[in-house]
């Protein structure tokens, strides 16, 4: 037989006493996963296994908020574990299409570009004024009026030579040409077949003394204006040096204890030493100029080596990166390298490379939907390849 029950005996009361509030407002809301304790166990001994090849699977009827629960149970642990560094590409100086990878603490990727960018506009803005600057122009005079110099006294003593022998020196278009000289004028042809023969040896054996003598002056000329351009060159670069070293030794002392940015900052001051011309000019370019035609977009473009492309920032990061990527496509999960039309063709470089959720989830947990990953099949083997071999290929 059924006991009966009377009405108050089917009501539930809760003794409200124990509760400090007054309002379930003040109350902050749970954000684990209730009622799966076994399941919580077994999540959490998987994502404490740090080793190669352990991952976790999670299934369960759908609607039941897995994804949002696991989000949660994620990010509670990933906040006690350490921020994994930056990522940054920088140009390869040596090899464009090889990229230089940077790992930097969290935080120093960002701080790097800032400083890469306020070094450049600092050089395109001052190496002008520089090479605009009377004192510059006065000592590059200097150096042109010595060569000058050096250069007629080697004419002078040829055509002086020439002289004393019965001859003339002649620029021409064709280059200098020797012209016998009779009674004050030179000889024609016509006149020059006229005379004796004994003449006329005497002065072929003169013109080929003479020939002889053009010639070595005319290699001390040419030796002469190599060493010119070298000194002017050098010159250049001593102006550039006094401008670029001491910013350049600043950024290097700021990251003195990260050997990699160091050695890429002198590369950069090698490059830039190199390449003088590409900050002399300054300036935007004409309206009325199209840009594609006008040198100064060209100057922009060369001026992207020296940027750096962050593609993994963590300066806002407390902890490790928990990752949710819903749409794991290739491109979504890897990366991809961008390209731009550039005067009529497709170009790109390291700063068009943009990284994927496995380059932001590096160092923390990635979460995709396993049912979207298997209908990729280049998702699926590149997921696998990268879990493998601890490695991202962008493709």
């Amino acid at each position: 037989m059924h006991p009966e029950l009377s009405p108050e005996e089917l009501k539930q009361r809760f003794d409200l006493k124990p509760w400090k509030f007054k309002s379930t407002r003040e109350v902050r809301s749970f954000q684990g996963i209730i009622g799966q304790k076994r399941a919580v166990s077994a999540l959490r001994f998987g994502l404490e296994m740090d080793s190669i090849g352990y991952n976790v699977f999670v299934a369960g009827p759908p609607g039941i908020g897995k994804m949002t629960a696991i989000q949660s149970f994620l990010e509670e642990l990933a906040s006690r574990r350490e921020t994994p560094p930056d990522w940054c590409y920088v140009n390869n100086f040596d090899d464009p299409y090889q990229p230089q990878v940077l790992q930097l603490p969290p935080g120093q990727g960002r701080s790097l570009r800032e400083d890469m960018r306020h070094l450049v506009e600092h050089i395109r803005r001052e190496i002008p004024r520089a090479f605009e600057s009377e004192e510059y122009q006065r000592r590059r005079e200097e150096l042109i009026q010595q060569f000058r110099e050096q250069e007629q006294h080697i004419l002078q003593q040829l055509n002086q030579e020439a002289a004393a022998a019965g001859f003339a020196i002649q620029p021409t278009p064709m280059g200098i040409m020797i012209v016998p000289v009779e009674d004050g004028h030179p000889l024609s042809e016509k006149e020059f077949q006229a005379l004796p023969e004994e003449r006329k040896a005497q002065i072929r054996e003169k013109h080929q003394e003479l020939e002889e003598k053009l010639k070595s002056s005319t290699k001390q000329v040419r030796r002469m204006e190599r060493e010119f351009q070298n000194r002017l060159k050098e010159f250049d670069r001593q102006v550039t040096l006094f401008l670029v070293g001491g910013l350049i030794e600043d950024l290097t002392e700021k990251y003195a204890d990260l050997p990699e940015v160091v050695a890429y900052l002198e590369r950069v001051q090698k490059d830039i030493i190199e390449n003088i011309d590409l900050f002399k000019e300054s300036g935007t370019p004409p309206e009325h100029q199209r840009p594609p035609a006008d040198g100064f977009w060209q100057r922009q473009l060369a001026l992207r080596k020296y940027e750096v492309n962050v593609v993994v920032d963590n300066s806002d990061r407390k902890g490790a990166p928990v990752v949710l990527e819903l749409n794991p496509g290739f491109t979504n999960l890897f990366g991809r390298i961008e390209k731009e039309t550039q005067f009529g063709t497709l170009y790109t470089d390291f700063t068009l490379i943009k990284g994927g959720s496995l380059h932001r989830a590096n160092g923390g947990y990635l979460v995709v939907p396993i049912e979207d990953v298997l209908k990729n099949p280049f998702s699926w083997d590149g997921l696998k390849r990268a879990l493998r071999n601890g490695y991202i290929q962008i493709e």
